[in-house]
């Protein structure tokens, strides 16, 4: 069959490295593996921070649609529907085509359903009810689809290739040394670099960081770490086989995910053999529990503590070996492409 895949808040070929655009990818290429044709039917991107956006984002939109209707799909799988991108292109299509209609990734925020954020909230809770079927790949949006009555879900990992990650860490001598992988952007993202600076002024060992990431915080994220001097080594933006290098060179991975929807790096930094520490959280969770990680509170010094916990190296290799085992037994390509294909089938898609 011929489906068409959209993700209205980040396209799967921009260019860009991001755990939402490696999802993206991954469900495209479960589809082919399942002998589908997939399309990406449009790079229209209605992520939006200001509400009163959404009038010249409609009109936009309907440009798309009549485009769109000239095409001919069997199906359309939208990923990352939510309020600050909500899907306008997939319900007006796949009604006019008379198609099957997929969300992954669909989130309802009850918060946002009054104000001014209203019309964008009931835009995504609308194309919810109106879906055949939907994949959840964030356990932190199941409690409010749930609670909107919602039943028609089928649980969808990220998964991930341990072999590909698989390394052999340098030995060194004094200083633990901690890898931190994370975009650095405003909201969550910078309160988790706030908490985890303000968790290393608590460490009574001596350390280094490494840290793999960039974006339109950057100079603040400078500001928050400058105290640690020569201790931080920032390496930008790293592709995989660039990335999984600095994991030899590490002890512990640290990153806090406050707020995450699904933390795709403790997935690389347990199969590249690192023991994760994070604050614990419906999206933390999605990943990982408290066998495979050291989970915190939100606090810096609970956070902190997390860490000492793993000073000791027998401390690491007890977690490292149930991480790797946690990320083979949960997250391999079999059980996502087999969970693809029941949601297909459960949506009406042989």
């Amino acid at each position: 069959m011929k489906i068409a895949f959209y993700a209205p808040m980040n396209s799967p070929e921009d260019g860009r490295t991001s755990g939402d655009r490696m999802i993206a990818q991954q469900i495209m290429n479960g589809l082919r593996h399942l002998g589908h044709e997939v399309e990406l039917a449009s790079t229209f991107k209605t992520w939006t921070s200001e509400p009163e956006a959404l009038d010249s984002l409609r009109k936009l939109a309907n440009e798309e649609i009549a485009r769109l209707n000239d095409q001919k799909y069997d199906a359309w799988l939208t990923y990352h529907n939510y309020y600050k991108a909500p899907d306008l292109l997939g319900p007006d299509i796949t009604k006019a085509q008379g198609i099957p209609y997929f969300i992954a990734e669909a989130s309802i925020s009850p918060k946002r359903q009054t104000g001014p954020w209203a019309e964008h909230s009931n835009i995504v809770q609308t194309a919810i009810e109106n879906a055949n079927h939907i994949f959840s790949t964030c356990p932190r949006d199941l409690p409010a689809l749930e609670a909107a009555g919602v039943k028609n879900i089928t649980a969808l990992r990220p998964w991930i290739n341990p072999d590909e990650w698989k390394s052999k860490h340098l030995p060194h001598e004094g200083g633990v040394r901690l890898h931190t992988t994370a975009m650095m952007r405003a909201g969550d993202k910078m309160e988790s670099y706030r908490v985890l600076a303000l968790a290393l002024e608590e460490l009574d060992v001596h350390w280094s960081l490494t840290i793999a990431g960039d974006g339109p915080e950057k100079d603040r994220v400078d500001l928050l770490l400058l105290e640690f001097g020569p201790r931080i080594n920032f390496t930008g933006s790293l592709e995989p086989k660039f990335l999984k290098m600095t994991y030899t060179g590490a002890d512990i991975f640290v990153w806090p995910g406050i707020g995450e929807g699904l933390g795709f790096v403790y997935l690389e930094a347990m199969a590249a053999g690192l023991p994760v520490v994070a604050v614990d959280g419906p999206g933390v969770r999605g990943v990982l529990n408290d066998k495979v990680a050291v989970l915190t509170d939100d606090s810096p010094e609970g956070f902190a503590a997390g860490i000492e916990k793993l000073f000791d190296p027998d401390a690491r290799k007890k977690y490292v070996r149930a991480a790797r085992n946690h990320v083979e037994d949960n997250h391999s390509q079999d059980q996502f492409i087999a969970a693809l294909k029941e949601g297909l089938e459960a949506g009406g898609i042989a």
